[in-house]
């Protein structure tokens, strides 16, 4: 070859590596963008419809949480649950992200023989699952991906199964001595980004020894062993984490409490300090007190012939007299059930936000976190749904 004939293919070669990479992104878009459907969501699920859950676990221990509160969502011969427990681990010695369903052949790759004590402590622990709840389906699957990527694996596989709800674990643990501590900064991002873009539902549980303490009440003789309480604000979030809580509400072994906060509208008008946040979107938040009156009025319909379930109102004006009666409320429960009210301004919740150390539970959810309330109730804050795609410059 001559100088002439080397030095065209040199810049041939350089040419095509600096044009392949744009030509690349603009055919294949790797963020995708999620499309929120209206009819995934608790509230519009109906009575005999199967339940599709999808839970995530990044560490085998949060799995008895969540197959704890899997067990006590009422799955029944008329409205089954079917569960896809994903799995999830970083993408460390692989070019390519991997996608798992386990059970099906050729399962027995090295490409997560890293994992096999992992794999076989989970299919252990849903296969018990199953065994104690016939109607409830399991589908156990693993996705070795980025940490960057790993809402995608998430909402893809939320899409493709048409799941309704989504379980994520809180990226905090509890200690023996009743501490929060964190187990991994990654998982707080890959939440995140799921609170973001998921197609669905969406809730977050912050697990307090759950499972074990619900393991040895609902094999107590004790007829409404599990105790919740629902603290219900306003707002759509709200209203899809009371629907979860009224599924709760039928099993057997379960109480529920519904506290509802309605604003004393005289003493707020005393008050400058909440006003701005009244007059502040004033038509939208009179549709969405409309909303939540028709809802919890039909909510109360569907119950008042359940002993099982307390419904109770309390007046405030402001975020102190919300937080006073929560803490009245006692420490007797084993779950909370709270909205997450991304976007909902309430003078019921005045000055709640400015303190709040963890965005994705929300105000209340970030509330029940700290020690001034209960140490050993676990907390799920639900979502509704993300309404905006990703990317929006809203």
């Amino acid at each position: 070859m001559n100088e002439d004939g080397f030095a065209i293919m040199l810049f041939t070669i350089f040419f095509m590596t600096i044009v392949t990479s744009p030509i690349v992104n603009f055919l294949y878009r790797r963020t995708k963008k999620f499309l929120p459907s209206q009819h995934r969501v608790l509230q519009n699920l109906k009575p005999d419809s199967e339940l599709r859950i999808l839970t995530s676990i990044h560490e085998v221990q949060t799995a008895a949480g969540i197959t704890a509160l899997l067990e006590i969502s009422h799955a029944s011969r008329r409205s089954p649950i079917c569960v896809f427990a994903l799995q999830l681990m970083q993408l460390k010695k692989h070019t390519t992200a991997l996608l798992i369903v386990h059970g099906a052949s050729g399962t027995s790759s090295e490409s997560y023989s890293r994992a096999d004590g992992q794999i076989d402590q989970l299919v252990t622990t849903f296969n018990n699952l199953e065994h104690q709840n016939p109607m409830i389906s399991v589908q156990l699957l693993t996705a070795i991906s980025p940490y960057s990527t790993m809402h995608e694996d998430i909402c893809c596989l939320a899409e493709e199964k048409q799941v309704t709800l989504i379980i994520l674990p809180f990226h905090k643990r509890q200690t023996i001595h009743n501490n929060m501590e964190e187990m991994n900064p990654a998982y707080k991002e890959v939440n995140n980004n799921t609170l973001e873009n998921a197609p669905c539902a969406v809730g977050i549980l912050v697990d307090r020894g759950f499972g074990t303490l619900l393991t040895s009440k609902i094999d107590d003789d004790k007829t409404r062993s599990c105790r919740i309480a629902m603290i219900f604000i306003g707002g759509r979030d709200d209203r899809e984490a009371l629907s979860y809580a009224l599924r709760m509400a039928r099993h057997p072994k379960v109480s529920l409490i519904v506290l509802r906060f309605i604003l004393d509208e005289t003493s707020a008008q005393n008050g400058d300090a909440d006003l701005s946040l009244t007059m502040e979107g004033e038509h939208e938040g009179e549709a969405e007190k409309k909303a939540d009156d028709i809802f919890v009025n039909e909510f109360r319909q569907k119950v008042q012939n359940d002993d099982s379930v307390v419904y109770t109102e309390e007046m405030s004006s402001n975020g102190a007299e919300t937080v006073k009666t929560i803490r009245s409320l006692g420490q007797d429960f084993d779950l909370y059930v709270v909205g997450r009210g991304l976007g909902f301004f309430s003078p019921l919740k005045g000055g709640l936000d400015e303190w709040n150390d963890c965005p994705e539970l929300g105000s209340i959810g970030d509330l029940l976190l700290t020690s001034d309330f209960s140490s050993t109730a676990s907390i799920l804050v639900v979502q509704h749904h993300a309404e905006l795609n990703p990317g929006s410059s809203t």
